[in-house]
């Protein structure tokens, strides 16, 4: 009997011994075993395999004095349901369909709707898999969170990085505030109904900017870092409400959905989600300071406008017309009063350092991105244009090297790029004037230019 008890003891362990890949595939992931009514639904892309009992086959309490507004998910749906998320997700990132990592959903037989829905990685010499457990019966909106958060992982993990990536909870909570504002509960497939009505929706922005008009913003720094009492009431909701903002300033920035795609991307290789931000970000941002300086900025675009609303062609131009002028003093003549004149973006590239440079169009560049989302449409191309240019040339002039540093060739690049830039905002400005002098452009109530 010694002998026996011995030799189970060595056995023990010796599977403890062969390590996670082992543990990984034991019933600490809740694993069910199948039953004759069990079945697997696999999606159209074959990424998401979902495990559970058909509805049909399954007794469940009803749904009515809940309170609560659930469905009951039935592996089928649920299958076509996970692809509608994730291409929701990829929409907005813009973003092809070439998945690496499978994605496991589990219809878990529990009553409590409420119960935490969960979502564990396993590593595999291939890549990632993942596994959610739902309960049966489940909000809509949790669902979509779980979901969309499963899917921004796997995108972020598909170069197969021992080291999983850490979604920061803004970003995932962000996507799914914005899903939920485009599709709201009819992301999810109800048993009741096969077919779904579709309605062009006025403002899906409309709700988070009201409630930011009349609640105070959480920081960068709060939604980087939350804090306890911040995840819970109404703090929760603010939070939420800032992360979906902030997901949607960041996609409307030029290259917004590149450069997010980029973040997920450089997530598995930083312990800190704000190295890889301000290394997909380095065209906009050159530190937090600056993105909080930006945050504040569309901050004030949920005060009091709607989607539709903008400002007329007028105030655009004029607004416009004020960016690319920029006030300067002048060095004051002795016994004289300091005076200010008009310096524009051309000037500043050609007689100021660079890292001064840097500084004024960064700022620029932001009362453009601002300009840009309430202008008229008739001068959003031209405000483009100014950006895009604007972003053309620091990035090329970051990578030529500084005048008067390094190799002789550098300041030679430098020269060429600062005397490209220069003829294309002439070319920009001729088209601002131009635009002035349109038809229906009331010229003399422009303001007046200071002298220079």
């Amino acid at each position: 009997m010694k002998t026996l008890l011995r030799w189970i003891a060595l056995v023990i362990i010796a599977l403890a011994m062969c390590g996670p890949g082992l543990v990984a595939q034991t019933p600490r992931l809740n694993a069910i075993l199948p039953t004759a009514n069990d079945i697997t639904a696999r999606s159209a892309s074959q990424q998401f395999i979902i495990h559970g009992k058909r509805l049909a086959n399954r007794s469940v309490a009803p749904l009515s004095g809940s309170g609560i507004n659930l469905v009951r998910l039935d592996p089928s749906l649920l299958a076509v349901t996970c692809e509608r998320i994730k291409a929701g997700v990829l929409r907005e990132l813009e973003a092809p369909d070439r998945w690496q990592g499978k994605i496991h959903v589990t219809i878990q037989n529990v009553a409590d709707s409420r119960r935490p829905i969960d979502i564990r990685a396993e590593h595999f010499s291939n890549g990632w898999q993942y596994h959610i457990h739902v309960p049966e019966s489940v909000a809509p909106e949790r669902l979509v969170r779980a979901l969309s958060n499963a899917v921004l992982l796997e995108i972020a993990n598909r170069e197969g990085q021992s080291r999983l990536a850490e979604l920061p909870l803004w970003l995932s909570e962000g996507f799914s505030g914005l899903l939920l504002s485009h599709g709201g509960a009819d992301l999810v497939l109800r048993p009741e109904s096969r077919t779904t009505r579709r309605e062009m929706p006025g403002d899906p922005y409309r709700g988070v900017r009201e409630y930011l008009a009349h609640h105070p913003a959480l920081t960068i720094n709060q939604l980087g870092l939350p804090t306890a009492d911040l995840l819970e009431g109404e703090s929760w909701q603010t939070y939420r409400a800032c992360s979906q903002w902030l997901v949607i300033e960041l996609l409307r920035m030029p290259e917004g959905r590149a450069r997010l795609r980029l973040f997920l991307n450089l997530l598995p290789g930083n312990l800190n989600w704000q190295f890889g931000f301000l290394a997909a970000f380095n065209a906009q941002f050159n530190s937090l300071l600056d993105v909080e300086k930006w945050w504040a900025i569309c901050l004030l675009s949920t005060q009091g406008r709607d989607q539709w609303q903008g400002w007329s062609r007028q105030t655009s131009w004029e607004k416009l017309n004020a960016i690319v002028h920029l006030p300067a003093q002048e060095a004051p003549k002795p016994g004289a009063a300091p005076a200010w004149a008009e310096v524009t973006l051309q000037e500043v590239i050609e007689w100021w350092d660079f890292q001064n440079q840097k500084a004024i169009l960064s700022g620029v560049l932001q009362k453009l991105q601002i300009l840009r989302m309430n202008s008229s449409p008739q001068i959003v191309p031209l405000v483009r244009d100014y950006q895009e240019t604007l972003r053309a040339y620091l990035d090329q002039r970051s990578k030529s090297g500084y005048e008067g540093e390094g190799k002789g060739h550098q300041a030679s690049n430098a020269s060429i790029i600062t005397r490209n830039v220069i003829r294309r905002l002439k070319s920009l400005d001729a088209q601002l004037e131009a635009f002035r002098q349109m038809p229906g452009s009331k010229s003399d109530s422009s303001p007046a230019r200071r002298p220079r």
